[in-house]
């Protein structure tokens, strides 16, 4: 349960920076991608079981 926790307050940093960085100065358009593809990374690996996560755990030790 903590890493969810974990996960969704990076998600919500991020996003939070994003919409700041989008409204209120003149970013560009990378740096906002980057930021927005980061959060959403995060918010789909909190939708994930624990299983399916621990599985992905695996295969990315492995490759490494």
């Amino acid at each position: 349960m903590k890493r969810k926790t974990t996960q969704i307050k990076i998600a919500l940093t991020t996003s939070a920076l994003y919409f700041i960085l989008e409204r209120f100065t003149s970013t560009s358009e990378f740096l906002l991608g980057t930021l927005m593809g980061i959060s959403l990374c995060f918010y789909i690996l909190c939708l994930l079981p624990d299983k399916t996560y621990k599985s992905l755990k695996l295969i990315k030790r492995s490759l490494i």
